[in-house]
C-alpha cells in the first residue's frame, strides 16, 4: 500500500495540469486551477508541494476524494467534488508543443513510455492527443536520420562516426567506439545525433541526452560531470542546485556564463533508484570513453581559449584517468586543448561539506580557481 500510495502522489506531481482562468486586480496575481483523478485519497500528501512549486499564483486543485486551494498566504484544504469543468487555453497550445519538442522518436519504447504515463491519465493530458501520431511517425522519422546520416557521410568521404551511426538504434551493448574520433560537425548536428546515442547502457534509464549549451564560439568551455537529476528532466546542463552554485560562483569571479559553452564530460544521467529519488551515481571509465566523442566534437567546434573541468570525471575525460583533482587543481600544462585549462572541483562537492568551515575553505579555492580564467 505504502508502494502503491508513493506512486500515486508521483503520477500527481507530473501530471497535474493547471489551465489559467483569470487575474486578481487588487493582487495582480494569476489565478489556476487543475482537475485531476488520483487512485488513492492523497490531496493532503500533495498539497504542500504545489504550494512550495507554485508559490507565486493563486490556484486550486480538485478531485474526487479532496480538493486544496493556495492565495499566497494560506493553503486550504477542502471535500472532494464530482467533476470540474476545466477550460481550455493557452497553455495547452504551449505543453502540446514542450512535448512535441522532447518526444526522441530513436528512443522509444511504447510499453516504458505507457508504464509512465498510464492510459487512465491521458484524458486530462492535453499533449496525448500527439503521443498515437507521433509514435506510428516515429519509425518512419529514425529510417529518415539513418538516410540522412548515410548521404552525408558517402558524399564527403569517409565519416569516423559511419559505425557508430548504424547502431544508433541497436541493442547492441557492445559497441566499441574509439575515444580519439570526433564527429566535424555543427553543434547542432551533433546535438541531433548525440539525441540517438546508445553506445553504452546509460541512456536505458535516463530521460534523454543533455548536451551542451552556450555560443559557438565561447572563449571559455566549462566542463563537468554528468546531468543531474534535474537536468536529465529539462534536458539542459546545470541547472539544478549544483548550477545554480556555479553561477553565483561565475557572477562574483566576473564571468558571464551566457558567454561560456557549458557541458557535461558524459551526456546522460547515472543513478539508482531508491523509493521517490533517483541517487547519483558516477560514471565508470568505460562510460567516460564511450561519451568521449560527443565531448571531442562539441570541443573541436567552439575551440575554447579557456577550458575549466570541473571534477575528476571531466579532467580524466580529457587529461588522462589517473588524474587526481586534489592534488592536481589549478592551471594544467602540457595539454594542446586550449590556451588555458584549469581543474578544479566539481560544484556538487561543495553542497556536500557538512563541516561549515571545511566548506568555507573549499569555497575560497573554487573561486580562487576560476579567477584563473577570468
Amino acid at each position: 500500500m505504502r508502494k502503491e500510495i508513493s506512486r500515486d502522489i508521483h503520477k500527481m506531481h507530473a501530471f497535474v495540469r493547471f489551465k489559467k482562468t483569470g487575474e486578481d486586480m487588487k493582487s495582480e496575481r494569476e489565478q489556476f486551477m487543475a482537475w485531476f483523478e488520483p487512485d488513492h485519497r492523497i490531496m493532503p500528501l500533495t498539497a504542500q508541494f504545489f504550494q512550495k512549486r507554485f508559490t507565486g499564483m493563486d490556484w486550486s486543485i480538485f478531485t474526487p476524494t479532496g480538493s486544496a486551494s493556495w492565495d499566497g498566504k494560506i493553503l486550504r484544504l477542502g471535500p472532494g467534488v464530482d467533476k470540474v469543468e476545466v477550460p481550455k487555453e493557452e497553455l495547452d497550445e504551449l505543453w502540446r508543443g514542450y512535448y512535441k519538442s522532447i518526444f526522441n522518436p530513436a528512443r522509444l519504447k511504447v510499453k516504458a513510455m505507457q508504464a509512465e504515463m498510464p492510459k487512465k491519465y491521458w484524458h486530462n493530458l492535453p499533449e496525448t492527443n500527439l503521443i498515437e501520431s507521433l509514435i506510428s511517425e516515429s519509425r518512419h522519422r529514425v529510417q529518415e536520420m539513418h538516410k540522412k546520416n548515410l548521404r552525408s557521410s558517402t558524399s564527403g568521404g569517409k565519416n569516423p562516426y559511419l559505425k557508430h551511426l548504424r547502431n544508433l538504434t541497436s541493442h547492441d551493448e557492445h559497441i566499441v567506439l574509439n575515444p580519439d574520433q570526433h564527429i566535424r560537425q555543427p553543434l547542432s548536428r551533433i546535438r541531433e545525433l548525440a539525441n540517438c546515442c546508445q553506445a553504452c547502457p546509460l541512456h536505458q534509464n535516463a530521460t534523454g541526452t543533455v548536451l551542451g549549451e552556450g555560443p559557438a564560439d565561447a572563449k571559455i568551455m566549462i566542463v563537468g560531470e554528468q546531468p543531474g537529476d534535474q537536468e536529465d528532466l529539462l534536458g539542459r546542463p546545470f541547472v539544478g542546485p549544483a548550477g545554480k552554485l556555479l553561477d553565483h560562483f561565475l557572477t562574483k569571479t566576473g564571468i558571464d556564463r551566457k558567454e561560456c559553452y557549458v557541458t557535461n564530460a558524459v551526456k546522460h544521467f547515472k543513478f539508482i533508484p531508491r523509493r521517490n529519488q533517483r541517487l547519483h551515481q558516477s560514471p565508470n571509465l568505460d562510460e567516460i570513453s564511450r561519451c568521449k566523442p560527443w565531448l571531442v566534437g562539441e570541443l573541436r567546434e567552439v575551440k575554447p581559449r579557456i577550458i575549466i573541468l570541473l571534477g575528476s570525471t571531466a579532467a580524466r575525460s580529457l587529461i588522462g584517468t589517473h588524474f587526481k583533482i586534489t592534488q592536481q587543481r589549478g592551471i594544467i600544462t602540457g595539454t594542446d586543448l586550449a590556451a588555458k585549462v584549469i581543474a578544479t572541483v566539481h560544484p556538487s562537492y561543495l553542497l556536500r561539506i557538512k563541516d561549515s568551515q571545511q566548506r568555507q575553505h573549499e569555497k575560497a579555492l573554487f573561486l580562487k580557481d576560476l579567477q584563473l580564467a577570468r
